[in-house]
């Protein structure tokens, strides 16, 4: 019985799906116009909801994540055969004009990040930028 022996290849221990990259999945987004609101609704998989950054300034509505994460892969022994770190950072902006800053609701859950924008009326337009906590 004779048996083939495949060269090792060091970029073998590299796979693509070795980290959750939230590049990957481009922070897919939906939003919604309403009558009396916008619905912004963002999918971030993996990542905590401190990791999350959402700021509304000047007419724009930003999300922003950073995600840090760290692997370790040991032999049978215990050694270690390699070890990764990898930072990832994403952002998206998108102009979304004349909205009530004071009443901005933001929710994070299961992944999904959800985001109402209620629309001001006509005597309430000013600009008011702020930080949004996530709830």
């Amino acid at each position: 019985m004779t048996s083939t022996l495949t060269p090792f290849n060091p970029l073998s221990l590299f796979k693509d799906d070795f980290l959750t990259s939230i590049s990957k999945d481009h922070m897919k987004t939906d939003i919604k116009e309403l009558k009396t609101k916008v619905k912004v609704a963002t999918e971030i998989p993996g990542v905590t909801k401190d990791n999350i950054d959402l700021k509304y300034n000047d007419d724009v509505l930003t999300i922003s994540v950073k995600q840090s994460e760290f692997a370790d892969h040991e032999s049978e022994d215990g050694t270690f055969i390699h070890s990764e770190r990898s930072t990832s950072n994403m952002s998206r902006s998108f102009a979304i004009p004349n909205i009530d800053c004071d009443n901005i609701k933001a929710k994070y859950k299961d992944g999904l990040l959800t985001v109402d924008l209620p629309k001001l009326k006509e005597s309430q337009k000013e600009e008011v930028t702020g930080q949004i906590e996530i709830q």
